[in-house]
């Protein structure tokens, strides 16, 4: 079984992995978040992403991830967690 994995900031889907399409790996322009593509592992079961250059406020909010498995299941899971980045600019 494979698993479908999407990650949101404050509401706005800023990656995507989806093991059977021919494109895998998708980001999306999300204001305060860059995905290190490079370093970023996903496989069967698991999505492992490096968000780097990230800056205070753009980059604090609510980071969600929803994982969801393929037929004939279809389960969905989903977290939020608040994210506070502190330091200098």
């Amino acid at each position: 079984m494979y698993v479908f994995c999407s990650r949101y900031k404050d509401d706005h889907e800023f990656f995507r992995y989806t093991p059977t399409g021919q494109q895998r790996m998708v980001t999306f322009p999300v204001s305060g978040v860059e995905v290190d593509s490079h370093k970023t592992r996903c496989v069967k079961d698991r999505c492992d992403l490096l968000l780097i250059n990230l800056k205070r406020p753009q980059s604090s909010g609510a980071y969600r991830c929803e994982v969801s498995s393929e037929a004939p299941e279809f389960k969905l899971a989903s977290g939020t967690h608040n994210v506070t980045v502190a330091g200098k600019n």
